[in-house]
């Protein structure tokens, strides 16, 4: 009987080692992909990532080109600026403003020039000599704004 169990017993495990086999079969074919698939998704992912450089490549030469175009139109606006200083200074020089003073307003140098002397008074502010001097600025100063107000600068 002895004999018999061992046989039984040696049989049962047969089967058991056979199902392993398969399952672990079965694991390894699961895990395995087919290296067509293989290279096409590596193709996919090497595709994806040149059109990711391409596009940002693109991108960063759309801001480099508005920035030359920045550069470009910074560069005319201060030449402008420079031509209009330039035509600002000219058209505020005293030669100009005297030429058309004489050409277009008939005016004319006075041949002599007559000082007037004031008597100081002590007892009034305005005659101190710092005052005496903001009246005579301002008084020539009034003089040359009407002269541009005439010859139509203002």
């Amino acid at each position: 009987m002895n004999v018999a169990k061992r046989a039984s017993t040696y049989q049962a495990e047969v089967p058991i080692r056979a199902k392993i086999t398969r399952t672990q079969q079965q694991h390894t074919q699961r895990r395995k992909i087919n290296p067509m698939i293989k290279i096409a998704l590596v193709g996919v992912l090497v595709s994806l990532l040149l059109l990711i450089y391409i596009a940002e490549k693109n991108i960063i030469m759309g801001y480099v080109y508005e920035l030359d175009n920045l550069t470009n139109q910074l560069t005319e606006l201060k030449n402008q600026q420079e031509r209009l200083s330039l035509q600002l200074m000219d058209l505020q020089s005293l030669d100009r403003i005297e030429n058309i003073a004489k050409a277009q307003l008939g005016m004319v140098k006075p041949a002599d020039v007559k000082y007037i002397a004031l008597k100081p008074e002590a007892t009034s502010p305005a005659n101190q000599p710092e005052n005496v001097a903001v009246q005579i600025a301002e008084f020539i100063n009034d003089v040359f704004t009407s002269v541009a107000k005439a010859a139509g600068l203002y």
